[in-house]
């Protein structure tokens, strides 16, 4: 191999390893973007909104039940889906509680 050849090959090598290793614009892009978790006050309100909707629609499929709009089946299901959030909700919130006055009682 020649020393033209191999100085190409050389080149096309470098160039490859440097292209390789430099982010594109569209890494760069979700690099710099700052990506932020919700905080947790954010994340309660979300759940009781979600609550509070999943409580209006079983409100609403009973009412419409009663208007003979709907089966005991879909009332049935609306009122255990509100029921299973209302229970999960009061859980997260017992819990965060419990955290709350664990961090309290710590001494420093």
């Amino acid at each position: 191999m020649d020393s033209i050849a191999s100085n190409f090959l050389y080149h096309q090598i470098t160039s490859a390893y440097t292209k390789a290793n430099q982010p594109n614009k569209a890494q760069e892009a979700s690099l710099s973007k700052k990506t932020e978790a919700p905080s947790m006050g954010q994340m309660i309100g979300k759940m009781v909104q979600e609550v509070d909707s999943m409580q209006k629609k079983a409100d609403t499929t009973v009412q419409e039940f009663a208007l003979g709009k709907k089966d005991i089946l879909d009332v049935s299901m609306s009122i255990n889906k509100a029921d299973i959030g209302l229970k999960l909700a009061v859980e997260v919130r017992n819990k965060a509680l419990e955290a709350y006055q664990e961090i309290m009682k710590t001494t420093i």
